[in-house]
């Protein structure tokens, strides 16, 4: 099967969107503002990736854009429905010294793994 063939208009618009699907997802997951700053700031850092890629001709901009809006949306994915138990983490205190963090169960491992897994399939093939 072969992958469908967009216009590099239509991928910007994808990666707009995935974007603010992004940013709209992580600024309300957790209740700490610099952690969610940080998070935030991560399709800013991503985009530059695409961009170098781009730049230095390993991928074509397409390719570029449908990597980074794959990765956008399986960073999304991957935690979708887990807000409660990730700010109810935060605000136990995980991630500070000494305080253990809750133990991930199977069911959000498998989810990780299975957004992962979607954003590669799917980037390889758009990237086709």
């Amino acid at each position: 099967m072969h992958s469908p063939s967009f216009p590099l208009s239509v991928w910007w618009i994808v990666s707009a969107v995935a974007t603010v699907v992004y940013i709209a997802f992580y600024a309300v997951l957790l209740p700490d503002r610099r952690l969610t700053v940080r998070l935030c700031t991560a399709p800013a850092w991503m985009a530059a990736a695409a961009a170098v890629l781009a730049l230095i001709r390993w991928l074509d901009a397409q390719q570029a854009l449908a990597c980074y809006s794959a990765a956008l949306l399986a960073l999304v994915l991957a935690l979708a429905g887990r807000r409660k138990a990730i700010r109810q983490a935060i605000l136990d205190g995980a991630g500070r010294p000494g305080v253990e963090p809750p133990k991930p169960t199977p069911g959000m491992y498998a989810q990780f793994l299975g957004a992962c897994a979607g954003a590669i399939v799917l980037a390889a093939w758009f990237s086709a």
